[in-house]
């Protein structure tokens, strides 16, 4: 090999190849020109899913390519275009799934508590949910403060905020409510807590007397989870 072809064959960024988990990692101007077409369609897509009544799904996009197309970076440009448009992403990986559910329930916690443009989604969601009250910053502040509440303060800061919410979101957040408790648990600083809250997350059934105290007690399942947190 001659010294001008060995400098051209190590120039050739073979890391290029995406694994899964860097599309959390935010690559400016890092999508190919291939992948433009796509991700106008999703983007064209997503608003246009933004408008659909209450109630009404939206139409999915499937995306295939070869290995090499650049299908994982285009999930890379995907997710920062949901996060500029105010949309949530979940990234779950179903190609070597045994148990659909509960692999379901754990990449959408797993999502929720990654960053997008600095804030988790997890705060986002929860801060989004109260932006109809009018006490936005307010619950923003609380919320910051909550995780080193005392476990009964706690308990009672998400009855207070359900409460705010009930008027607003009406069934849509009754039929929730053990899953937002578990939202709101889960970044406590009491780790008994925070581990009761992730265990009810995953679809986990707790029965005992402390579950009952937190509100989280009764039937559960991963399906169940993920359907609500969906």
């Amino acid at each position: 090999m001659t010294p001008s072809a060995f400098a051209a064959f190590s120039s050739v960024a073979f890391h290029r190849v995406f694994e899964l988990q860097q599309v959390w990692m935010d690559r400016p101007n890092d999508h190919l020109p291939l992948q433009q077409r796509a991700l106008e369609r999703f983007a064209e897509a997503l608003r246009r899913a933004k408008k659909l009544p209450e109630g009404v799904n939206p139409q999915g996009l499937c995306f295939i390519g070869a290995a090499g197309a650049g299908k994982t970076h285009l999930l890379g440009e995907i997710r920062r275009e949901a996060a500029d448009q105010g949309a949530n992403f979940v990234l779950s990986d179903l190609t070597d799934v045994r148990e659909f559910w509960p692999l379901l329930a754990m990449h959408y916690l797993q999502s929720l508590r990654k960053l997008m443009n600095g804030v988790s989604q997890l705060q986002r969601i929860l801060e989004t949910l109260f932006s109809k009250t009018g006490r936005t910053a307010e619950v923003a502040s609380a919320l910051n403060g909550s995780r080193a509440l005392p476990r009964q303060e706690l308990v009672a800061f998400a009855n207070e905020l359900i409460s705010s919410l009930r008027p607003i979101y009406g069934r849509d957040i009754v039929t929730r409510l053990r899953v937002f408790r578990a939202l709101l648990y889960l970044e406590s600083d009491d780790i008994d807590l925070s581990e009761r809250a992730y265990s009810f997350l995953q679809g986990i059934e707790q029965i005992d007397e402390e579950s009952k105290q937190i509100y989280l007690s009764g039937p559960n399942s991963a399906k169940r989870v993920a359907t609500e947190l969906a």
